[in-house]
């Protein structure tokens, strides 16, 4: 069995994708399993997918991001599960670590790094505040509106 699943939900990112997939292989063990899901995608995403090896391909009617993901659910297999957007890149070490963090706790969020295109200018977007949480409930009552803005 893989020791994790890395989920790209795909629509209409031919322009990036390669960039993105590069940087997922280069970081992932040999063993992972990499679930590319094309949400109806019209450009050459679906095309790119085919071609490319090692990759577990999900080809759907379009549906939005979340039946994107939970096919990629569908498809994966292993301990951990990461969502990478196909226009993002993850540093080398980005799996293993996580994974080693993930074996002594119950959740683990990580920092972004921005990267202007036109200038290059680099920024972090660390997380702010206490993030430190005490089992699901207070989880769902601290962590989930700082995320997704309801409470």
């Amino acid at each position: 069995m893989p020791p994790y699943s890395v989920i790209f939900p795909c629509r209409n990112c031919a322009p990036w994708l390669d960039r993105c997939l590069e940087s997922v292989f280069a970081a992932a063990s040999p063993d992972a399993r990499i679930v590319a899901v094309d949400d109806g995608s019209t450009d050459a995403t679906g095309a790119m997918l085919k071609a490319r090896r090692g990759i577990v391909s999900v080809f759907q009617e379009h549906r939005g991001v979340s039946a994107a993901r939970n096919s990629g659910l569908d498809a994966a297999a292993g301990r951990f599960v990461f969502f990478v957007d196909p226009d993002d890149e993850v540093e080398k070490d980005f799996f293993e670590a996580m994974c080693e963090k993930m074996a002594s706790v119950d959740y683990c969020i990580c920092a972004m790094r921005n990267i202007d295109d036109a200038t290059g200018e680099e920024s972090i977007d660390a997380l702010k505040g206490d993030w430190h949480f005490d089992g699901n409930g207070h989880i769902l009552e601290k962590y989930l509106p700082r995320i997704f803005g309801y409470s």
